[in-house]
């Protein structure tokens, strides 16, 4: 009893350090405030050949991206809509700087469209409006797509820059950051996107590498030193989280007479050929040819010169994520690094481009980042600018609109202020011991005293006569053991049996009796779960609920299981009438899902562990489901009404398949004949992971009706690393993949907050 109440007493005095977590950890604070500011043309390696003192301190004092990767095309205003957005450019698009009509022949210059609406509003929203919508308040200070409306809504606060706008000003530069300071500081803004045209514009007129583009990033570095200090003269610091970024890099535009330089009328006779046109803008083009004149332009064009690459539209590499959009023309050509794409004649201007390919070291940029929220000296993996929107609703903690990015690329670089400081660890272990110990001494009071009772009613309750004595142990009913103890009962309430007295402890009568009968019977480690579906019908699953049970973690329901389920109940047609094959099938809520609702024409579940399978057809039964292999034998036995019923009433053919990522052969896998492939928390473990790069190689050279299936991986990423790995495998055997937007509607109840990634490769 001393002992126990000395536990008790601990804890009160323990009290005091737990109710108060220190600093970051209190989530009463909310969100922090956010600027993002873009160098225009800031290439990856312009700090390395210039002392940049304040670029330099930011590193030890923040994180630092090796590099970033932008999208194609490398140009100013649809590059800064990625990053606003977290969209490809196929899937924004704003696909060039020029806002331009084929059918009027209009072309507007880049300025020009930054009030146009109808350039950039198409449907997606950038973190703007998605902010304001979430009671957060923006403004953009130049930032391109600032200055149009989307779905009729405006940025809160936008300035325009105007046509005669100074690029390289340093002191309204300066006058630029004061002004935002004073925005976060006196009126409360959350979220702010600050531009500067430079070092573009020096990179344009003088080329990248010179000394007039030296001399600017010591301006950029000098300005990024007056930020720092403006953050801190207005009390920032500890509010305010900076990502610095640009949009593209810029290279060296080749000459002659050291190069034979690219143009077009060389080649072809544009007054013959072509309609409209959108080329000399560095290196890349576009071009709409006379009706019926596609394949003699494209005939003309494609071998024309060793650095030009050209390309119809629907034939442009999926991986620049670039041509899927009506605005894109129907012929595209780019040169290779450093080979403009000059039309009719050749304008000697620029000394420096871009719009090349976004995988050239050239066209590379910058990302830096201090703040709050940021961890110090940290150096990050070189990522796609597509990941900073994700990052950016992160810092902002909003939800974010369905984009191409993924918060698990950038989360590292950020504090985890989920993890509480080590001296709230330290307590927390301690009331953790404690707590155990004070439930181990009640279990063990209560366990003593209950077998200590169950073996005084055996001794009162003489085996009836039709039982053998080994059959004696089996629990009487309830009723027979309260009559047979009933005068223990008594004498236990007069205090006569004082067992539980010599551990310190008073539990209930009651207490006893159900810890006793639970001591003879089974453990049942099985539940039922029903998940309602929008059609009014459910899936009703038998699942574990245990995490790991008989080896496996196969037998319980994963979130990115209900995720991937969402989004094909959300996107039924990619599944009607097809064969569908699932990876890792577990106990089966996908597939039942889509089974249920996309009208498929055949399923082929598939798993590996035999209790998996085992309770995998279980639940396939439960739902109303017939194997193809029971199909025949369920046929025969019914009756000729009931055959013209199941008739009318005729689901997908559904299978259930043994498959060892390891051991399975190209011809098992062919067989199948799969036109959509799916899979759900399957990249998890860096061994698992390579098996089934082995299985995606095998289905990515699989055909149906001479096309490879089509294929999404759904994933919770909880470690970085093996996401890293399963994108890097993906790479080396030729499979391509990018991140599929976001579902509209949450079906099912799981954490909304884990880190789901769905991937479409692309074979």
């Amino acid at each position: 009893m001393k002992a126990l109440h000395s536990l008790l007493l601990l804890l009160i005095l323990l009290k005091p350090f737990t109710c108060h977590p220190a600093g970051r950890n209190e989530k009463e604070k909310g969100s922090n405030k956010l600027l993002l500011v873009s160098f225009d043309g800031f290439r990856w390696n312009y700090d390395q050949d210039v002392d940049t003192p304040n670029m330099d301190l930011l590193v030890k004092q923040g994180v630092k991206a090796e590099y970033i990767t932008p999208p194609f095309v490398t140009m100013t205003s649809p590059s800064h809509f990625t990053i606003i957005t977290g969209r490809w450019i196929e899937d924004h698009g704003v696909i060039h700087n020029l806002m331009f009509n084929p059918e009027t022949l209009r072309k507007y210059s880049h300025k020009a469209t930054q009030n146009k609406t109808e350039w950039w509003d198409n449907g997606v929203l950038p973190l703007w409006i998605t902010a304001q919508n979430q009671g957060k308040k923006t403004a953009s200070f130049h930032y391109p797509g600032g200055g149009a409306t989307y779905k009729g809504q405006a940025v809160d606060r936008s300035l325009v820059e105007s046509f005669d706008h100074p690029d390289s000003n340093e002191t309204e530069w300066r006058e630029n950051i004061d002004m935002v300071m004073s925005w976060f500081t006196k009126e409360n803004f959350d979220f702010v996107t600050l531009y500067y045209g430079e070092p573009d514009q020096v990179g344009h007129k003088k080329g990248p590498e010179t000394e007039d583009r030296k001399m600017i990033i010591r301006q950029v570095d000098r300005t990024i030193g007056y930020l720092v200090e403006a953050i801190e003269k207005h009390s920032l610091k500890d509010k305010l989280n900076v990502i610095i970024t640009s949009d593209h890099g810029m290279t060296t535009v080749k000459k002659k007479p050291e190069v034979e330089e690219i143009l077009l009328s060389k080649y072809i006779k544009f007054s013959n050929l072509t309609k409209f046109d959108i080329l000399d803008y560095g290196g890349f083009g576009m071009i709409t040819p006379k009706p019926g004149k596609e394949e003699e332009l494209y005939q003309a064009l494609k071998n024309a010169h060793p650095h030009l690459k050209v390309y119809k539209k629907e034939e442009f590499p999926e991986h620049f994520h670039y041509a899927k959009n009506e605005r894109v023309l129907p012929i595209l050509v780019y040169g290779d690094p450093g080979y403009s794409v000059n039309g009719r004649f050749i304008l000697y201007v620029n000394k420096g481009d871009h719009g090349f390919d976004n995988e050239d070291m050239d066209m590379k940029t910058i990302f830096r980042a201090f703040g709050p929220d940021f961890k110090e000296n940290y150096l990050a993996e070189p990522f796609d600018s597509i990941h900073i929107y994700p990052l950016m609703c992160k810092l902002l903690g909003i939800n974010p609109q369905p984009n191409n990015g993924s918060l698990a690329i950038t989360q590292k670089m950020l504090i985890d202020t989920s993890q509480p400081e080590s001296n709230i660890l330290l307590v927390a272990f301690i009331l953790s011991a404690i707590a155990v110990m004070l439930v181990l001494i009640f279990i063990t009071s209560v366990t003593y005293t209950a077998i200590q009772r169950k073996k005084g009613r055996d001794k009162s309750t003489p085996p009836s006569p039709q039982h053998s004595p080994a059959d004696s142990c089996t629990p009487a009913p309830r009723e027979a053991q309260t009559e047979s103890t009933g005068e223990q009962q008594q004498l236990t309430h007069r205090g006569e049996d004082t067992t539980h007295e010599s551990v310190a402890t008073e539990p209930l009568d009651e207490l006893y009796d159900v810890l006793a009968d639970i001591l003879n019977k089974e453990e049942s480690t099985n539940c039922y779960k029903s998940y309602l579906l929008p059609t009014g019908d459910s899936v009703t699953l038998s699942e574990t609920v245990a995490i790991i049970s008989q080896g496996t973690t196969g037998l319980v329901t994963w979130d990115a299981a209900l995720y991937l389920a969402e989004w094909a109940i959300e996107n039924s047609a990619i599944f009607n009438n097809r064969t569908v094959l699932e990876l890792g099938s577990g106990i089966g809520l996908t597939g039942i899902a889509i089974c249920k609702t996309c009208n498929p024409k055949a399923y082929v579940f598939s798993d590996y562990h035999h209790c998996v399978l085992e309770q995998l057809r279980e639940n396939i039964h439960l739902n109303g489901f017939v194997l193809e292999s029971e199909t025949e034998n369920h046929t025969k036995m019914q009756s000729q009404s009931q055959r013209a019923e199941v008739m009318d009433l005729q689901g997908p053919k559904i299978t259930v398949a043994e498959l060892d990522w390891d051991s399975v052969a190209e011809e098992q896998l062919s067989e199948l004949q799969a036109d959509v492939v799916i899979a759900a928390d399957v990249v998890y473990d860096p061994q698992i992971t390579l098996s089934l790069i082995g299985v995606l190689q095998q289905l990515s050279i699989s055909k149906t009706a001479g096309k490879p299936p089509e294929i999404y991986i759904a994933f919770t990423v909880r470690n970085p690393d093996t996401y890293h790995l399963f994108q890097t495998e993906l790479d080396k055997v030729g499979i391509g993949w990018q991140v599929v937007p976001t579902h509209t509607k949450n079906l099912f109840l799981y954490d909304l907050h884990s880190n789901i990634t769905l991937l479409k490769l692309l074979v």
